[in-house]
């Protein structure tokens, strides 16, 4: 299976579901790449997946300062992770959608505000991901999936497998 390649990436969003049921005698709910196979997807390509803050965001802030201009854009989506030390028992991470980005490529301004404090220091500064991605796999979209917590899954076999 091929989707763009890389002297061609595909640019427009593509979202390929896997929707299965659970049965006793069948496990089909995703992609099998064996032996001889191939499961090649070429999709747009960032220069930067994530960074870091350059700035402790302060609860009530609707904007993100950056290290690195990381070339994101209006309409992407980001998570800024939590920065507690217990953070199995708070979860603070943070989704938003980008407005609108700075000149210089390195503040972001959200769609709303932030409601945890996420540092940035000499010693340690928050991580900030950027999720929007050009192809998606997705599975478990039925509600019969999702009690069964059964989704989507992809596999390579062989020897040439990646």
């Amino acid at each position: 299976f091929l989707l763009g390649s890389r002297t061609c990436p595909l640019h427009s969003p593509m979202t390929i579901s896997f929707v299965a049921e659970k049965t006793e005698t069948a496990y089909t709910n995703g992609a099998t790449a064996s032996t001889n196979g191939a499961l090649r997807l070429h999709g747009t390509r960032n220069n930067f997946t994530w960074t870091r803050l350059a700035a402790t965001i302060l609860p009530g802030t609707a904007h993100v300062l950056l290290q690195d201009s990381v070339g994101w854009g209006p309409g992407d989506e980001i998570v800024v992770a939590t920065s507690i030390y217990k953070d199995l028992m708070n979860n603070q991470n943070e989704m938003r959608v980008v407005e609108s980005v700075s000149a210089d490529g390195r503040t972001l301004f959200v769609n709303s505000p932030f409601q945890f404090k996420h540092w940035a220091s000499l010693e340690y500064q928050t991580e900030v991901g950027l999720l929007t991605r050009s192809i998606i796999l997705r599975g478990g979209l039925t509600s019969t999936a999702r009690a069964a917590k059964y989704g989507g899954h992809t596999m390579a076999h062989g020897p040439n497998a990646v």
